[in-house]
């Protein structure tokens, strides 16, 4: 058998650098390694540039060039490469569902290479998977901004609604207080008043030498007690504990209260002190062993000015 004599022809060029590549072979390792970096030193170099929104555009295509002619990547090769980097990170936008304007300008501008010149970028299905996913974000975040302006107009309307109430329970305790006010300067001037009340509708009988001036319904009476002491060395304590609800009444002669348990009325000429409290009003009998006593009307003020000028007046 005989061998065919090796011919000149026989020698093959490396596809990549065009030199000798030797017997029956058209690249050199290192040259096709070497080719394989570059294409995906392209790859990364477009995917990364889209996480930065202040990427250079210029400065990105000069440096696909360069990778391109230092490593013996094909204008075809390096255009793939570069359309592929793109589409990965259109998907990686997508992934993270980052749909946000800044993105999708960063996005399209990094089309704009002149690498992806011959890319029909707008016909890319995960472009336009992209694009569905941004317009969804869009109407989101439309009506989020919706909802967003509807609770803040309501909760404007609750707080000048608020600010009105506010302002209409002001007016009205100024104008009660101005009254109250009043019924004080005439009882302080020996001019006669006309009771909150009607005479026939009070729970108390009134002596034919006095006239009934004011009621306070729904009052607490209290009276002090002693707390127990847990030793005998301990100090003796004293609280106000809650007697009976009913109803408070003013006279020119007497303080009437009515309850359920308790029934009684107090003569001016026996209370030897009287104390204002903010919603109520503290007596202490002339009694020795008498406790002291407390009369929760609502408006400490107007109870304690007008209990204690009927006691002088009277």
């Amino acid at each position: 058998m005989s061998l065919k004599p090796m011919m000149k022809g026989d020698m093959g060029k490396c596809k990549f650098c065009g030199k000798n590549a030797g017997i029956l072979r058209d690249a050199h390792a290192e040259c096709k390694l070497r080719n394989t970096a570059g294409t995906k030193h392209i790859f990364d170099s477009v995917r990364s540039a889209a996480s930065n929104s202040a990427f250079d555009l210029k400065q990105l295509e000069k440096e696909l060039y360069t990778i391109a002619d230092t490593n013996f990547v094909q204008d075809y090769e390096s255009n793939r490469s570069a359309f592929s980097g793109w589409q990965y990170a259109v998907n990686d936008a997508i992934t993270e569902e980052e749909f946000t304007k800044e993105k999708y300008e960063t996005l399209t501008r990094l089309a704009n290479l002149s690498q992806l010149s011959g890319e029909t970028i707008s016909a890319s299905k995960v472009w336009s998977k992209f694009m569905a996913g941004r317009r969804t974000k869009l109407q989101q975040e439309a009506i989020l901004e919706r909802e967003l302006r509807r609770q803040t107009a309501e909760r404007k309307r609750q707080e000048e609604a608020a600010r009105k109430r506010k302002q209409k329970i002001e007016e009205a305790e100024r104008h009660g207080r101005i009254l109250l006010q009043s019924i004080i300067e005439k009882l302080k001037n020996g001019r006669r008043i006309e009771p909150n009340i009607s005479i026939e509708d009070v729970p108390f009988i009134l002596q034919k030498s006095e006239q009934l001036v004011w009621t306070f319904a729904d009052t607490e009476y209290l009276q002090e007690h002693v707390v127990r002491r847990r030793s005998p060395q301990s100090n003796t304590k004293y609280a106000m504990k809650l007697v009976d609800r009913g109803t408070m009444g003013v006279t020119t002669k007497h303080i009437y209260f009515v309850g359920e348990k308790e029934r009684f009325r107090i003569r001016y000429d026996r209370i030897v002190a009287f104390k204002e409290y903010y919603s109520s009003i503290g007596l202490t009998r002339g009694a020795a062993s008498a406790r002291h006593e407390r009369f929760v009307t609502g408006d400490g003020w107007f109870t304690y000015n007008l209990v204690s000028t009927l006691a002088k007046l009277y």
